[in-house]
């Protein structure tokens, strides 16, 4: 099965097989082909190392929709089996199931990229860090309850150069520990 991008053609015959369904209600069936498009393109952009932050939740999202579409199209291959019983639409009956039968495959081996994508550490990349300076000094506990009473009581130590009303206190045993309270 390639991972190329379904061509036209192809997408016209699945729109055809899937037309049917989609007049009758039957759930999922308009969001199959947005779905496998979506997870398409999502495996293009890992391929591409189009990484982005939220590249991560969407080869899940796209999983998961995957999944759903997996259970739709088995539903649209029983209904359209018990659909076409009579000898006059075999002809149909078998271009849909061929169109579905090809459909199933296609989304069924976009699951399991996504899911070996899933398993990688392409995907799975280390989150952002939350600090980028690693050496943060632990402040006592009492430092900010202290800072901020001396902050309501010294008014005068409320404005800084700019005119900014902000209080700050400094450790006078480390003079790169220090709080700011914003008013």
């Amino acid at each position: 099965m390639s991972t190329e991008l379904i061509n036209p053609n192809e997408m016209n015959d699945l729109v055809a097989a899937l037309a049917p369904f989609m007049e009758t209600g039957a759930l999922g069936a308009p969001y199959i082909l947005k779905w496998l498009q979506n997870a398409e393109a999502c495996l293009q952009a890992v391929r591409r190392k189009d990484f982005c932050a939220q590249l991560a939740d969407e080869v899940r999202l796209n999983k998961i929709n995957l999944e759903a579409a997996n259970v739709t199209i088995d539903e649209l291959l029983n209904a359209s089996l018990l659909a076409y019983k009579s000898s006059e639409y075999q002809g149909l009956k078998a271009h849909i199931q061929k169109n579905l039968e090809e459909l199933r495959s296609r989304a069924r081996f976009l699951s399991k990229e996504l899911e070996d994508l899933i398993d990688t550490s392409a995907v799975n990349a280390k989150e952002n860090e939350l600090f980028l300076n690693k050496n943060i000094e632990r402040i006592p506990t009492g430092a900010p309850f202290i800072s901020s009473l001396e902050s309501q009581l010294r008014k005068d130590l409320w404005r800084d150069q700019d005119g900014v009303a902000v209080f700050s206190k400094i450790s006078k045993s480390n003079p790169q520990n220090y709080i700011e309270h914003y008013i």
